[in-house]
């Protein structure tokens, strides 16, 4: 009889380690979709940024542009 409840025990624990392992593959799964969903959203903020950062530049260009030919305009 006490050979039944240790192979009882081994399977047990068998089956612990699967619901363990599955649990695992579940939560790395989940972990990596995160990651990849940050990851494009970091991606997106910085297009953004760099975006903005150029017309920023385009912007100022042109403002110191405008304020030289008034400059130049001022001494004619």
């Amino acid at each position: 009889m006490g050979f039944f409840g240790k192979k009882k025990e081994v399977e047990i624990e068998k089956n612990d380690e699967s619901i363990l392992k599955d649990e695992l593959k579940t939560e790395v799964g989940s972990l990596q979709n995160e990651f990849r969903t940050k990851q494009e959203e970091m991606s997106e903020i910085t297009e953004k940024i760099q975006s903005v950062k150029e017309e920023y530049d385009t912007t100022v260009s042109n403002l110191m542009s405008i304020k030289k030919n008034s400059i130049k305009k001022r001494w004619n």
